[in-house]
């Protein structure tokens, strides 16, 4: 589904049992406004550039993915009207590559304390440039996750 940028909703439910989803999934999808991941329960591994360049997409989903581990570079990068990102489900994750949510300038707060097993995140977390106001941001809590977490060489930029 990369390159659908007249795609404004899709059902996820028939990937229920997708265990792997290549580079690109949903990528320049300009046209999404919401995606809710919660049905892909079995989804343990993801690609470079899922949901990037997404600019209408405003909230998405992941509660339920309790046994994704991995994602590629380039999640939710340039999604400027993303205001809420729901992780909580995200209890395995271990790594994201670079360009988390780099340049998504709407999100302004982003909770990752329930995301315990997080041990790795690229450079580019979450960069801005110019007056774009740095969002606030809660770690995991467990001690090991957060001793272990080293942050990528573009934490914040402002």
């Amino acid at each position: 589904l990369s390159g659908c940028t007249a795609l404004r909703s899709v059902d996820l439910a028939p990937l229920a049992n997708v265990r792997n989803l290549g580079d690109g999934a949903l990528a320049h999808a300009k046209a999404l406004q919401a995606a809710d991941f919660s049905p892909m329960a079995a989804l343990e591994s993801v690609g470079a550039e899922w949901l990037l360049g997404c600019t209408a997409l405003a909230s998405a989903r992941f509660a339920g993915l309790s046994r994704l581990r991995s994602v590629g570079q380039c999640w939710l990068q340039w999604c400027p009207a993303l205001t809420r990102v729901d992780v909580a489900g995200l209890t395995a994750l271990e790594r994201v590559d670079a360009s988390w949510l780099a340049f998504s300038f709407g999100v302004v707060e982003l909770d990752l304390s329930t995301l315990a097993a997080l041990r790795s995140v690229g450079g580019g977390f979450l960069a801005r440039w110019g007056d774009a106001p740095a969002p606030a941001v809660v770690l995991p809590s467990n001690p090991t996750a957060a001793s272990c977490v080293p942050i990528g060489d573009a934490f914040f930029i402002h």
